[in-house]
């Protein structure tokens, strides 16, 4: 979700549309046997490869395990995950260089990351100059709608979240002076923007603002934090502050600014994840003024059970959004191979088809798949339960 500001070349896309197919959501689903369309080759032989440009670990491998065991084992020509490889040095040098590997080997028709939007900025050149479409599961960042052609974003633009975190606390909370907390860097200042920019368009403004450093707040940094926060509330006065903070950012700003003044109420951005945190250590007072955002959680339908199912059989733990969101992100590659989609510019064709008269939205565990514009629909606001379960 951060992103350092370079921009990409871009690749132009024909759409090719061969029939009309009435404008309905379908299922991912994986027939058995696909055309092969590469002539040379015969479909005993033949295996397709997705890029995974995520460095991961056993918890990685465990969830692709779990995609992989979606994909139709008897298909032709046969999808197989492929994993990072580049001994990892610094974003630079090995972002680019996992790119480069992908890149060059024409068994990858599409790859899925990178982790964040800056790393995916840096790659982006690298895949546009080889045609290589990328599935982009949570980077955020606004400059990634700028090469649309090849990249496709699986998670509202930081602009739509920052307008959809003003709106909710004006309409929901009620906020009649909304201050902003953000790190300083481009996640930060994209939500920031996005906030701004709608509270400009409801007539409004921030109450107050201030940017803190993207260090985590140890017990060292606490003082940094309990400066700024004073300070923020001290000359804007909040009942409701909009935060743009990782999630141990989170709770330090939180904690600090109830210490202050016990009636404000905090909104945080997706980038705070209670998983990452322990929310025991929260009070009953911290729990009860903090909303945030979550991108996905799991619906009631057969699908997405089935691969909740699933994650916990291999894991003992439950998917996050993220490893929704990736999951997603793989299966649109194996419905694009099965139907027909063996080359990179198919499935990329393919891809920038979804949601039009070509063909209509997938359906995945995360809902209804299309690139014609922001998928905002996944936005919604959660609160933390209290030490005795109640929300």
């Amino acid at each position: 979700m951060r992103v350092s500001r370079v921009k990409g070349p871009q690749s132009a896309v024909a759409l090719v549309v061969s029939r009309v197919v009435a404008p309905v959501v379908v299922p991912v689903v994986v027939p058995v046997v696909v055309l092969l369309l590469s002539a040379g080759c015969s479909p005993a032989d033949r295996e397709l490869r997705v890029g995974h440009a995520v460095p991961v670990g056993d918890l990685g491998r465990a969830m692709n395990r779990v995609s992989e065991g979606f994909f139709d084992s008897s298909a032709v020509p046969r999808l197989r995950i492929a994993p990072w490889t580049v001994v990892r040095t610094n974003d630079l040098g090995s972002e680019t260089g996992q790119a480069e590997r992908f890149a060059s080997d024409p068994g990858v028709v599409a790859v899925v990351g990178h982790s964040g939007s800056k790393n995916t900025v840096l790659a982006a050149p690298i895949y546009a100059s080889a045609g290589v479409p990328v599935l982009v599961p949570t980077a955020t960042s606004r400059l990634l709608q700028d090469a649309r052609d090849d990249l496709f974003l699986l998670s509202p633009p930081d602009d739509v979240e920052g307008a959809f975190l003003a709106d909710h606390a004006v309409d929901s909370m009620a906020g009649r002076r909304v201050a902003m907390l953000y790190v300083a860097d481009a996640f930060g200042i994209g939500i920031h923007e996005g906030v701004r920019d709608r509270m400009a368009a409801r007539g409004a403004t921030l109450a107050g603002e201030a940017a803190v450093a993207g260090r985590e707040c140890t017990q060292g940094e606490s003082g940094a934090m309990r400066g700024i926060t004073r300070s923020l509330l001290a000359r804007s006065r909040p009942d409701v502050v909009i935060v743009a903070l990782s999630s141990m950012q989170t709770a330090c700003a939180l904690r600090e600014m109830l210490a202050i003044d016990p009636a404000v109420r905090v909104l945080a951005a997706d980038a705070f994840d209670p998983t990452e945190i322990n929310v025991r250590q929260l009070s009953d007072l911290e729990r009860a003024a903090l909303r945030y955002v979550v991108l996905w959680e799991p619906s009631d339908d057969a699908r997405t059970q089935e691969y909740v199912r699933r994650v916990r059989a291999e894991t003992g733990r439950d998917p996050t959004p993220a490893h929704a969101l990736t999951h997603d992100a793989f299966m649109l590659v194996a419905q694009a191979i099965a139907e027909g989609n063996t080359s990179r510019a198919a499935v990329r064709d393919w891809l920038h088809s979804l949601g039009t008269p070509a063909h209509p939205p997938v359906l995945g565990v995360t809902g209804p798949i299309a690139f014609t514009g922001p998928r905002g629909t996944l936005l919604r606001v959660r609160r933390l339960p209290s030490s005795h379960g109640s929300p």
